[in-house]
């Protein structure tokens, strides 16, 4: 079937999927502070790096969301803000490499990141 091509997952992207087109970091205070389970235990975190992500068209609407790469770190948290723009969280910043090209792709297939020509710098993002 035609359609199981461009399906996430399999290690590819759509040729018409959304480009990345500009990405504003800063990092954040969480107040209140979130919390949530990682690895079977609760974690509550006050601080997250927050990445403003511009796409020329909006994330196509799939049963797998796409994610950002920083280097090899997935950040799959993100919510639309609407007209493709979108609001990724990174809950640990010191696991993001300085330098580290950005990149967009499928959670469970690293094969299919698309770089953009973005790359996370720390020390150029406020703290707000």
């Amino acid at each position: 079937m035609d359609s199981e091509i461009t399906q996430p997952g399999r290690g590819e992207l759509p040729p018409d999927f959304p480009r990345i087109a500009a990405i504003d970091i800063r990092r954040i205070r969480l107040d209140p502070p979130i919390s949530f389970y990682s690895e079977g235990r609760r974690v509550t975190k006050n601080e997250a790096v927050e990445l403003l992500v511009r796409t020329t068209v909006g994330f196509p609407v799939l049963a797998v969301t796409p994610v950002l790469f920083i280097g090899e770190v997935p950040v799959s948290s993100y919510r639309s803000l609407g007209n493709g723009l979108y609001r990724f969280l990174a809950y640990d910043p010191e696991l993001l490499p300085p330098g580290a090209r950005i990149s967009v792709g499928w959670p469970d297939a690293p094969s299919s990141k698309v770089p953009t020509p973005f790359t996370f710098d720390p020390g150029a993002f406020p703290v707000v």
